[in-house]
């Protein structure tokens, strides 16, 4: 595997001076993020969105099956290839929980550190989901329909296409798997800040919930409220960028 199959940087029209690696949510790639170099304000920061084995180019891959293993292997290609700018690590629903346990590894191997982690939309790693196990459910149509329920967020072509939800609902029901069986090992606290937002109107990783992330940190942590649901990322990309350059600006 070439190991910079994980990354897809996008192109910024200054030379970049610190790197923002963008994790995706349960089932996404590197499409979710899309965009967002070009609704940047500070081009010195540059957008790397993180393709995860099992999709897009790398669909011949096998998925982890846990979050740490995952968290391993990016450690491995970021270590060989990529810690020659100063970075942060963004991630969404399960993003957050990849991004958290990537910088632990990180931690673990003496590497240096993200200078900030924004996590979104996730339940902290150390409290108990709020929601059952969903990747035992075998039946791709319920599966899904299981899916609409709780995050009122499957495609609308994944609704209608036959053979799409025989492509992508394995990939799903794999990343939900590492979900649905990931053990918390306590340790010690992160040494860096973390960002905590929030879709105003996400049912199940809300605002009382995330301040749980506090606990992951011996610095600084904000949360930050958004307009939308669990997917704010595609409703309001601006806004979380804007949090995102406001607390990076120092770097920038």
């Amino acid at each position: 595997m070439n190991p910079m199959s994980w990354f897809q940087h996008q192109p910024s029209s200054s030379t970049p001076q610190l790197r923002l690696y963008c994790f995706p949510y349960a089932g996404g790639g590197t499409s979710i993020y899309r965009g967002w170099q070009s609704l940047l304000k500070h081009h010195t920061l540059q957008i790397s969105s993180i393709r995860l084995p099992g999709r897009e180019a790398r669909m011949r891959e096998a998925i982890p099956k846990t979050l740490q293993d995952l968290a391993k292997e990016f450690v491995d290609a970021l270590e060989q290839n990529e810690m020659n700018l100063p970075y942060a690590f963004y991630g969404h629903s399960m993003g957050a929980m990849i991004a958290f346990e990537v910088a632990r590894e990180v931690r673990r191997r003496k590497l240096s550190m993200p200078l900030r982690l924004f996590v979104a939309a996730y339940t902290p790693p150390q409290m108990e989901r709020p929601l059952s196990a969903i990747s035992d459910i075998l039946d791709n149509d319920l599966f899904l329909e299981e899916l609409e329920v709780r995050y009122n967020g499957v495609p609308s072509a994944l609704k209608q296409s036959a053979d799409l939800r025989t492509l992508f609902v394995p990939i799903l029901r794999a990343d939900f798997y590492m979900l649905d069986h990931y053990v918390y090992q306590p340790e010690a606290r992160l040494d860096l800040p973390i960002d905590i937002l929030v879709g105003k109107h996400d049912r199940h990783a809300t605002h009382d919930r995330l301040l749980g992330w506090k606990d992951q940190t011996s610095q600084t942590s904000e949360l930050h409220l958004i307009e939308g649901g669990h997917f704010f990322i595609n409703e309001a990309p601006a806004a979380v960028l804007h949090i995102i350059e406001e607390q990076l600006k120092s770097h920038l």
